[in-house]
């Protein structure tokens, strides 16, 4: 919104006031970015001389009716102070995500800065020293919390420093209001491979407010991998090849390929991984249209019998029992109570974007679906999702 503002110069010539004037708009929120009255009047001034309406001894006799401007224009610079005060209260280290960054340079209000360091607490090196140089990590302190950092001793060997990863997990469950950035602790000066250190981190795999690096996660996921008998890719090729050419569709290959990868971010411990990816590629494979077609989730149950010798050749009948359900059942209950089949029903929601549908919080089936549902930045993930390799 633009307010005119006029420039105003009296004078009297042979004993008759008369007088000149200059009348611009201009925009009181982008000239808002002035903080002080006085800047502004400056900036000001100095458009209306290359006006060239007024001669440059004249300049400091011009009056200015602005009353209307200047009452917006402060309105608009709180407005702006806070949006700056905003943007730097917001994390910018990967907001919405649980991958620490690579560099770290600056902390939001709630974030602190996890190093590894050792039980001296001699700070001279690596993410300890930039600990101590930008995040408050105290000289002689070898553990714990130290203004916007914490210390987690990682010279004292792999059993010592696992007891006080241990140590540091419990620490950040009761203090849900900060977020924990931790950085490849162990992995500089004390010389541990990412392969040695990331499974100490195990126990903060469900810790919300806790970031990991992304080797960490490789190792982590690569590990429950390790836990997969399902040659989930010769099922892939199977549920690829039964599904009808002609049919293109939301129900398809990228949707199963985005539940799997959605079920992998849902474990907890006491999900069974084999049964999640199966379900993925298996669910919606008896679909014969995109529409209404209640009878598809009882026709891909039937399925897994059928195929339970070779494609499911290494499932219990527990496993199997829990599949079927799970297809059975993934249109028709909101909820079992068994946290694999939950965790399906709960992976099959969050692709729920793909049609124009954003899923409720309430109606998610495990509490981490609820809490990755609620989250600001889960459709901006979605989207990415899409983008990649994933759509």
């Amino acid at each position: 919104m633009e307010i005119q503002i006029t420039a105003i110069k009296f004078e009297t010539v042979n004993g008759k006031k008369t007088g000149k004037s200059f009348s611009f708009k201009a925009d009181p929120k982008k000239l808002a970015v002035f903080k002080t009255e006085a800047t502004l009047r400056k900036k000001i001034k100095e458009y209306v001389a290359k006006s060239g309406i007024f001669k440059n001894e004249e300049l400091d006799d011009v009056k200015y009716n602005m009353k209307d401007f200047l009452e917006e224009w402060k309105k608009q610079v709180e407005i702006v102070q806070a949006e700056e005060l905003a943007k730097l209260e917001a994390s910018p280290n990967n907001p919405g995500t649980r991958i620490t960054p690579d560099m770290i340079t600056r902390l939001a209000p709630n974030e602190v800065f996890v190093f590894g360091s050792n039980e001296q607490g001699l700070h001279y090196g690596g993410a300890a020293k930039a600990a101590v140089e930008n995040f408050g990590a105290i000289m002689g302190q070898g553990n714990g919390l130290q203004g916007k950092s914490y210390a987690i001793p990682s010279m004292s060997g792999l059993g010592v420093m696992g007891e006080y990863v241990k140590e540091f997990c419990e620490f950040a469950k009761v203090h849900p209001e900060k977020r924990f950035l931790v950085t490849p602790i162990g992995c500089g000066i004390a010389g541990y491979g990412i392969d040695e250190v990331a499974p100490l981190f195990e126990c903060c795999r469900d810790v919300e407010n806790i970031t990991l690096p992304a080797s960490f996660w490789d190792v982590m996921y690569m590990d429950m991998d390790r836990q997969l008998t399902i040659n989930w890719q010769e099922l892939r090729q199977f549920s690829i090849a039964r599904w009808p050419k002609e049919m293109v569709t939301t129900h398809g290959v990228g949707h199963w390929d985005r539940v799997a990868k959605f079920g992998e971010m849902l474990y907890v411990d006491g999900v069974d991984m084999n049964v999640v990816i199966a379900f993925a590629y298996l669910h919606d494979v008896e679909r014969k249209n995109d529409d209404i077609d209640d009878a598809h989730g009882h026709r891909a149950s039937i399925l897994v019998d059928c195929i339970r010798h070779n494609y499911l050749r290494d499932f219990d009948d527990e496993q199997v029992s829990l599949l079927k359900r799970a297809c059975e059942l993934h249109t028709l209950r909101h909820r079992t109570g068994n946290i694999t089949i939950d965790t399906c029903f709960d992976a099959d929601r969050l692709d729920l974007p793909r049609v124009g549908i954003t899923p409720d919080p309430e109606r998610m089936a495990t509490s981490k679906g609820a809490k990755i549902a609620s989250n600001p930045e889960y459709l901006q993930f979605y989207e990415a999702m899409i983008c990649s390799n994933l759509g």
